[in-house]
């Protein structure tokens, strides 16, 4: 009980010091996913007993997005290619996700080869650095912001059978060619079926996943399909049923309803049943409500990702995520939105009537210096954090858990916490030597606190912070193999 009070303190502390700034547009949808979120944190945090799972934690390689259509073909692209992947692996990331949609590579489509020969220099990158690397090949958007690639002309006269005939030529090429550690075959089929102007109840789902499967070579790529958590779950389950399909990829945005608890419980479920691994392939927090969903377009809504003001939803989306990945054993967990990691803009009200094209190339444009300098925000800052010692046998992520040798307390000083002082108190099972050292988020020691031996029972220490600026410091008790954090924030 007292953990959980001290969680809400801490909680209460990080929305108010920030919540200030939202603009009034936005207030009431901020209210209504903070309340969300904390909602989805308590659950997984009851859920999960916090041993960690070596999951293969990714970010989107946006700028090779099939949807950008010729640009990708202008001989810039790969040089700039080289510095996300620099970026992203000083982020931390073990994979990267790559979306090549449909009909790009159909051998009919105009400049496939060209697109192949690109993204045969793409993949060449991406395993100079070492990552993994998952493919999504679903379908073009056909919207002005994320569908450049023009599809209008080669779609004329669509049906099932030219469909399903082209795209599993693409996903043969894709497997021959790109050899992709993972492939997602199929995912999200009300966004397919719109896309495609094509009938994707779940009976054509599971006919269009058989073709695609039927004698097709593998070659040691694991190939997966799924859904949206806010698809109906029968997507899924009808999937996870067939034999040739090795994972289950579900995408999480909107937080609302049931869509992510227990739209992810079930779905973990479902893998457990049928023995299937399971990837989210795409997740990042959608700024919608109800409302938004049922009147507003996805990129308008993807649109409020860029502002600042977001940054405490989207830091404790993203420890959700992590904590989900743990709990379900995810192979891989992609945060699609590798630009945010980076850096995000700061609201003006006239950005509310600027053209969306204009206002995601000065989202773009803003997080290029960032991704050089290999500098991020604070949400990537946070995730670097959470992800960097996922696959440490040695280390287990021991927040807010009760059945370890040590217990470790935070006592704060209300109304204010970490100013001018506080107590940390814990209490040891049997003398050990142990370390207690603070940390920012990007994982740098700012102070050592005590390191010796400790007698059992109960000890305490107090910590004068008057040297740090405000901020969020993470107090890390460690002692043997085992390794306890509690998250702080400081305010001046």
């Amino acid at each position: 009980m007292k953990k959980r009070i001290l969680l809400t303190i801490f909680l209460y502390y990080w929305h108010f010091g920030f919540s200030q700034n939202v603009p009034d547009p936005y207030q009431a949808l901020y209210a209504t996913l903070d309340a969300k979120l904390i909602e989805i944190d308590q659950s997984l945090t009851i859920a999960w007993d916090g041993k960690k799972y070596c999951t293969n934690y990714c970010t989107s390689l946006m700028t090779a997005n099939s949807g950008r259509g010729e640009a990708l073909l202008e001989p810039k692209v790969l040089d700039n290619i080289e510095y996300y992947l620099d970026a992203f692996e000083a982020l931390g990331v073990r994979a990267v996700d790559i979306a090549i949609q449909y009909p790009v590579l159909v051998t009919s489509f105009p400049k496939s080869q060209d697109y192949l020969n690109f993204y045969k220099a793409v993949v060449q990158k991406v395993r100079d650095h070492e990552f993994r690397l998952i493919i999504g090949c679903q379908s073009t958007f056909r919207d002005s912001i994320f569908g450049k690639l023009d599809v209008e002309a080669f779609y004329e006269g669509l049906d099932k059978a030219r469909f399903k005939a082209e795209k599993k030529q693409m996903i043969e090429t894709i497997i021959n060619e790109l050899k992709p550690d993972y492939l997602t075959i199929e995912t999200e089929p009300s966004t397919q079926g719109m896309n495609l102007g094509l009938n994707y109840t779940v009976n054509d789902v599971v006919e269009y996943v058989q073709y695609f499967l039927n004698g097709l070579d593998k070659k040691g790529t694991l190939i997966g399909g799924g859904a949206g958590t806010w698809d109906e779950i029968d997507y899924i389950d009808a999937i996870a049923q067939l034999p040739e399909i090795d994972y289950i990829d579900y995408h999480i945005y909107p937080v609302i309803q049931d869509f992510f608890v227990d739209r992810v419980f079930k779905i973990d479920s479902i893998a457990t049943r049928y023995q299937k691994k399971l990837v989210i392939g795409e997740c990042w927090l959608h700024k919608a409500d109800e409302t938004d969903l049922q009147t507003l377009p996805a990129h308008v809504l993807f649109a409020r990702d860029i502002f600042s003001f977001w940054i405490p939803l989207d830091s404790l989306f993203t420890e959700c995520v992590v904590k989900l990945s743990h709990l379900s054993k995810c192979e891989v967990t992609s945060l699609i939105w590798a630009t945010y990691l980076f850096s995000y803009m700061d609201y003006l009200p006239e950005h509310e009537t600027m053209p969306l094209d204009q206002l995601y190339n000065m989202g773009y444009t803003a997080s290029g210096p960032n991704m050089l300098s290999k500098t991020f925000s604070s949400t990537g800052a946070l995730y670097h954090h959470l992800i960097m010692d996922a696959c440490n046998a040695t280390s287990i992520y021991l927040e807010g858990q009760i059945n370890i040798p040590a217990d470790f307390i935070l006592e704060q000083n209300f109304p204010n916490p970490f100013n001018p002082s506080t107590t940390i108190r814990f209490s040891l099972s049997r003398p050990d030597d142990i370390t207690l050292k603070v940390y920012d988020l990007r994982g740098k020691e700012v102070k050592s606190i005590f390191s010796g031996h400790c007698s059992a029972g109960i000890s305490e220490m107090i910590w004068q912070p008057e040297k740090l600026s405000s901020g969020i410091y993470l107090v890390c008790l460690q002692g043997g193999n085992m390794i306890k954090r509690k998250k702080m924030i400081l305010l001046k």
